[in-house]
Formats: structure tokens, sequence, C-alpha cells
């Protein structure tokens, strides 16, 4: 199972409580907590991609990343979902195994594009890519934080018309899902169980 994580500064927005990343770190923390046993690797994506840990049974090694992680991490800025994909297949070293499973935390936003040859190459692979939605359709502004972390208010539009609002795009991440055979699970604040992803890998066939 590979944990694709979104921590572009739109994963900031207070759209649901505390923040979506607040809620995507939580979730991704239960899965891997409910299914122990299972090999999990780690990649944060903002603009670019980075592996922070590759496919191992220490699962208190992922908790470890994942508390570390925050929006920002990665120095590239954007938002590119389709780099975050790729960079996740790359960590499925062993072509032959089966029972691939890749898990996309994200509110949906993409900056970037190339998702489409991501998701085919997934396919060809046999990579299911399960997607966990954070965030609402009304959406609402982006904070800006400064290198320090220091928040200085909110991101405004390029043309000065007002804050920029970031919304979740629910039909995107339900796209990516469908078009390989997995299923897309919206979080709120009051539930981060993924109790349907953790079900269906779990019925997936498993070897030692």
């Amino acid at each position: 199972v590979v944990l694709v994580l979104d921590a572009s500064a739109s994963m900031g927005t207070e759209d649901v409580q505390p923040n979506r990343f607040f809620l995507a770190r939580n979730a991704l923390l239960s899965l891997v907590a409910r299914l122990s046993g299972d090999r999990f690797a780690l990649v944060a994506f903002e603009g670019e991609a980075y592996p922070l840990v590759p496919l191992t049974l220490d699962a208190d090694a992922i908790g470890l990343f994942l508390d570390t992680v925050e929006p920002g991490i990665v120095p590239a800025p954007g938002t590119s979902l389709g780099a975050g994909l790729v960079r996740g297949l790359d960590l499925f070293v062993d072509p032959a195994r089966n029972n691939k499973v890749m898990v996309l935390g994200s509110d949906g936003e993409d900056l970037e594009g190339e998702v489409g040859a991501a998701v085919a190459r997934a396919r060809e692979m046999g990579v299911v890519i399960h997607a966990v939605g954070v965030g609402t359709p009304a959406g609402g502004p982006v904070p800006d934080v400064d290198d320090k972390g220091v928040r200085r208010g909110v991101k405004q539009e390029e043309d000065g018309s007002g804050p920029h609002i970031s919304r979740l795009d629910a039909a995107a991440l339900e796209s990516i899902a469908r078009a390989t055979g997995g299923t897309f699970a919206p979080l709120s604040s009051t539930d981060t169980s993924l109790w349907q992803l953790a079900a269906a890998i779990e019925g997936m066939e498993q070897k030692t």
C-alpha cells in the first residue's frame, strides 16, 4: 500500500476542522494502524513529489514521517496530482507481485495536469487507486504561510480580485479511483476512519 499525501498549500484550508491536511493525515494514520502486517510506503507531493518512506513493514516509521509532514514540506510549490501518482507507482519495485494499492489523500486540486498518463500507467501495472477526498464543495480561502510556518493571512488571486478560494474537486478524485477499480471516500470532520477502504484492502489476497 503506497500512501500518496497532498502537502500543497490548499490542504491548509480550514473548510473542514481543523484543516484538510490534519484530517487527511489522521485518516492515513488510522488506516496504517488497522492494516497491521501490510507493507506501506509514503509519498508527499506539491508541485513535485518526494518519496519519504519506501515499502516497509515498519508501521512506526510510516507513523513517524506522517507526524512530521506538513503543507509546504516539498520545496516545489504548486499541486501536481500526476507527479504524486507517478512517484508512488515507482515505489512498487516488484512488477510480478499482485495486489498493489495506492491511497491518495487530496482535495483534488490539480494545477499541473498529467493525471491521465499516471492513471493509464497504474492500470497497466494493475494498481488500484483509492482516493480520499478532503474539503467541501463550497471551499475556503487558502492560508498564506511564510518559510518559517508563520501565517501572514490568506492567498490572494493574481488579478487582485480577492482571496483565492480552494474547493474540493470530488469529480476528479472519483474519476481517478473509478478508472483503476478503486473507491472514493470523502472525509468529514467527524469521520476519518476510512473503514470502507480498509475493508476493501483487507479483502484482497495476501502474500507472505
